[in-house]
């Protein structure tokens, strides 16, 4: 088991996990969502964080035009994966980040313990791999 303390990890490390956790499940949204300008503002948002172009507070505002998503969904699975990518902006949020796709993983599989479990540790192997990596 990974330890991480929350608020000790940089803006980089957030907007990178939030990427990479997210990435995957983007497929999930709904079909008339897939291709919305705000999902792609929402990954050129998180890239420029990591690379210092943007402020946490640009990202911030970007957050809730990603958040936006969720109210256009008509699935729950939509919501949840926009909900989850939309908070790449705090480091608190990550926790509510990694419960939106454990609900996400819920949602699709029927509720099953192991497998919203397995989604919890491979949240934790995904930071784990962003703070070796760096």
């Amino acid at each position: 088991m990974v330890s991480i303390r929350i608020y000790y990890i940089s803006q980089k490390y957030v907007a990178q996990w939030a990427l990479k956790g997210s990435n995957e499940y983007l497929h999930h949204f709904d079909s008339h969502l897939r291709n919305a300008s705000r999902i792609k503002l929402g990954v050129k948002s998180l890239k420029d964080r990591m690379n210092g172009k943007i402020r946490a507070y640009d990202l911030r505002k970007v957050g809730f035009i990603v958040n936006e998503l969720a109210k256009d969904s008509t699935s729950e699975a939509s919501k949840y994966v926009a909900r989850a990518f939309a908070t790449g902006h705090m480091r608190g949020h990550v926790l509510v980040r990694s419960d939106y796709l454990s609900k996400l993983i819920n949602t699709l599989t029927h509720n099953p313990l192991e497998t919203a479990t397995e989604e919890r540790e491979r949240q934790l192997r995904i930071i784990a791999d962003v703070f070796n990596h760096d």
